[in-house]
Parts: structure tokens; sequence; C-alpha cells
């Protein structure tokens, strides 16, 4: 998104032109819909697949696969904490029609674990756990912060970035 604004640009106009009908094909749609930061694209692809997605066992209607499933609940988590591009994004693509709610322990890269919380669509609060330390750049809409974190160290933060 921020690293080369005129592709993701031209993906959203390819992803409009294309919308995603059901099962895997949904679940793809809704992680590059994530990717693209857009939650109201979100929040459709989420619909679309519980609509004419997974069946009574949580399957593909129809057959034993379960790829769908496991696309879909991968990209629900990209909606929810991206970790690309030397950064953590929080709530980068919350879906439409989820203005509360909390998530707990999803993993981000170099060893980070995210849980946080939030409220009327803005973050509340974040506990990031680092199982191996260092420092990380943190996002929450336009905020960014940069925190340091010891192995084995959780650092909670309110809705501005700022440790308490």
């Amino acid at each position: 998104m921020r690293g080369d604004p005129e592709f993701a640009g031209a993906y959203q106009k390819w992803m409009e032109a294309h919308p995603p009908r059901g099962g895997f094909i949904a679940a793809w749609g809704l992680a590059m819909w994530a990717r693209l930061e857009r939650g109201d694209q979100v929040a459709k692809c989420i619909q679309t697949y519980l609509g004419r997605g997974p069946g009574l066992n949580l399957h593909n209607q129809g057959s034993n696969q379960s790829d769908a499933s496991f696309g879909f609940t991968a990209a629900v988590a990209e909606a929810l904490v991206q970790s690309h591009a030397d950064e953590i994004s929080l709530l980068p693509a919350l879906p439409d029609g989820w203005e509360d709610g909390s998530v707990s322990r999803l993993r981000a890269r170099s060893g980070y674990e995210v849980s946080m919380q939030w409220k009327n669509k803005e973050l509340q609060t974040a506990d990031i756990h680092s199982l191996k330390g260092g420092a990380i750049k943190l996002r929450s809409g336009q905020k960014t912060a940069t925190i340091t974190i010891k192995p084995g160290q959780t650092v909670h933060l309110n809705t501005d970035l700022v440790g308490n």
C-alpha cells in the first residue's frame, strides 16, 4: 500500500472488476482486500464466503476440502493484524460491522504476538509480546510508534500507541 501506491491502485481496480464468488476464491479476495486496507470490501467478502462457502463441517460444500476454511481464517487475521514492510499494523482493514471487539495472540513476523481491543472501530488497547526481542514499528491508522521489547516481555499500549 504505502510502498507502491500506483500498483495498489491498479490492483484495487482489478479486484473491483473481478469480485470473488465463493469458496477459496472468496477467502483469497478477502486477504487481498485486507492487504489493500479496505474493511468495507473485507466485510463483503466475509458475507460472500459465509453465504456460499463452508458446509456444516466447515469444509467446502460438496467435498471434503478445507482450503477455503484455512484461507478464510488466515485472511480474517490479515484484516486485523499485518506484519510486513518492517512494521506491525493494527486493525488495518477492520471489517464494516465489527465496531467493537477483541482478539488474542495473533502472530506477527519476527516473533511477536498481538492481543488488542477496539471500540467504535478505534484501537483501545494493545498488548505486544515479543518472543525474540527487538525494536518494531507499530501502526494504527495514521498513528505510528517504534517500541523496543526484551525477549519474553509484553508491552501494554493505549489508543495512541503509548506504553502504560
